[in-house]
């Protein structure tokens, strides 16, 4: 289309680009930061990369794709830091990105994939799982994928689509387990209903996509078994897979466990901002659903994931890029009634309102980075908003919306890191040990994942007060009501070195010399 000119392609790529920084180094942060650092980095150093270890034991919560991203990454660009590991899930939102734009350039051109990508790179869950070390942006990656080879093979696709739905799948899986593949299933068999052709199924050549799923997972589920056997395999496909999806009682124990309209409510706040957006969009998506094949993207894994009996938010984040393409679908057509135009409106000031946002910097201790994003924020909506060409299409608002929410997440992490980061207190717990022993007490995965990778050392971990034998440095993280510090100080006696509050816990070093008398002091 000519409205993408030269200018018009620098502007998106510049956008783009800006959204991936806020964030890139906002320390560890609970709750999955900290073991996942603690993982990434112990693969790094062992190149073990067939079995997961957390503190020198294996964790096998999840398969290892975005382990062996993350562990590559740190092997390249270091392993005491949680940049390096921070770079896999960049990697995979960038892939993804990429594809969704490839994807669906071929079907509504340029302008439509361009507005999919602005919109998904700023959607809640996608934007939120983009800066953070978990595991679910390479399940995102992967689903699309298998997502957009589907497409392709219901389009006249070639073996070569068939390849790359088997591969799509395979990753899916070594990304998050059965989830992943059961995910692409879910939106598959709703697309063969939507088209009520169970021919589809031939034309995806079975086959050969299921050559190319078995083969990386059998190879991978081999070395997992010569490493520790039936139990590691267990563990992995029956325990964190089979059991965690049903709610049977040793994966219930694992947590999560919600009902089945769980995720009514967090859809709408997962897909901020694009929120009011997304209600015409759905409704003509559902009007036109013969034709729109990204529906059954969104229905048929939302659906799948309601009965399962683990849950949270960041599960939604597979769905994000199929809402980006129907959003991006509607705001590529011309508004038809006057309640759509209103919703633009108000997603229009909502994006005037966040592009002075970034000044708050001002008043939040970061004077320098509020008026330098302020200034960045307000002048690019400015000249976007003055370009004509831009303004009568929305790639104008999704290119403001993309500048104006990463110049205020760039300002917003500065300020929350201090109060989030338990890595840097970590390193000041180094510090006032001396480097001397340090023993973790009733560690919840957190100063598990982040002593290890700093150090490169293992550490031991004391289960309860109670269980303390010997002098010397203690660290742990306390819940609001101190119950670990408390009970600490009826049994012996506490030096408490550092206190600070981190997110919703407490950061604690002390100095304990266990004995049958209470006491403390405190530096």
């Amino acid at each position: 289309m000519a409205i993408l000119d030269r200018k018009t392609w620098l502007l998106v790529f510049a956008a783009l680009f800006l959204v991936l920084l806020p964030g890139i180094n906002h320390g560890v942060w609970r709750p999955d930061e900290p073991y996942m650092v603690g993982i990434c980095s112990e693969m790094a150093r062992t190149h073990d990369f067939a079995v997961p270890k957390l503190n020198g034991h294996p964790f096998l919560e999840k398969p290892p794709l975005y382990y062996w991203v993350a562990a590559l990454s740190g092997m390249v660009f270091g392993k005491t830091s949680d940049v390096p590991y921070r770079l896999a899930s960049t990697f995979f939102s960038v892939m993804t990105l990429m594809v969704v734009f490839f994807g669906m350039r071929k079907r509504a051109g340029d302008l439509t994939a361009v507005i999919a990508c602005l919109v998904l790179s700023t959607m809640w869950m996608f934007f939120d799982q983009s800066r953070w070390i978990v595991v679910d942006i390479s399940l995102v990656f992967s689903v699309a994928v298998a997502m957009i080879a589907w497409f392709r093979i219901t389009h006249n696709g070639s073996i070569f689509d068939s390849i790359l739905l088997g591969i799509g799948a395979s990753m899916a899986f070594m990304a998050k387990g059965f989830v992943g593949p059961a995910l692409i299933a879910s939106a598959i068999a709703i697309d063969i209903l939507r088209n009520f052709d169970l021919k589809l199924i031939l034309k995806a050549r079975p086959h050969i996509a299921f050559i190319f799923f078995v083969l990386p997972i059998g190879i991978w589920i081999i070395l997992l078994y010569n490493s520790g056997g039936w139990e590691f395999v267990r563990e992995v496909i029956v325990v964190n897979n089979i059991m965690r999806f049903t709610g049977a009682p040793e994966g219930a124990a694992l947590g999560h466990m919600h009902g089945p309209l769980y995720y009514l409510p967090k859809l709408p706040n997962e897909i901020i901002p694009w929120t009011l957006i997304a209600i015409p969009a759905f409704i003509a998506s559902f009007k036109n659903f013969r034709k729109d094949g990204y529906l059954p993207w969104v229905v048929g894994p939302l659906l799948l994931l309601s009965m399962s009996s683990a849950k949270r938010g960041l599960y939604l984040a597979p769905l994000a890029p199929g809402i980006a393409m129907i959003i991006a679908t509607w705001m590529s057509s011309p508004v038809k009634v006057k309640w759509e135009a209103i919703m633009i409106k108000i997603t229009w000031g909502l994006a005037a309102i966040s592009a002075v946002a970034p000044f708050a910097g001002i008043f939040l201790d970061h004077p320098i980075a509020g008026i330098v994003m302020g200034i960045i924020s307000v002048s690019l909506s400015a000249y976007i908003y003055k370009k004509p060409e831009l303004k009568m299409t929305n790639l104008a608002l999704a290119l403001t919306v993309c500048i104006c929410m990463s110049s205020t997440m760039f300002v917003y992490f500065l300020y929350m890191q201090p109060k989030e980061d338990f890595l840097a207190f970590a390193k000041n717990a180094l510090n006032e040990s001396g480097n001397k022993e340090i023993i973790l007490l009733d560690d919840d995965e957190v100063f598990e994942g982040i002593l290890p990778m700093l150090t490169g050392k293992r550490y031991e971990n004391v289960k309860g007060p109670e269980n303390i034998v010997k002098n010397g440095y203690y660290i742990w993280s306390d819940s609001k009501k101190d119950s670990t510090l408390r009970e600490t100080r009826k049994l012996h006696r506490v030096d408490l070195i550092l206190d600070k509050r981190i997110g919703s816990k407490n950061g604690r070093l002390a100095y304990i010399e266990p004995g049958d008398f209470s006491g403390d002091t405190a530096r």
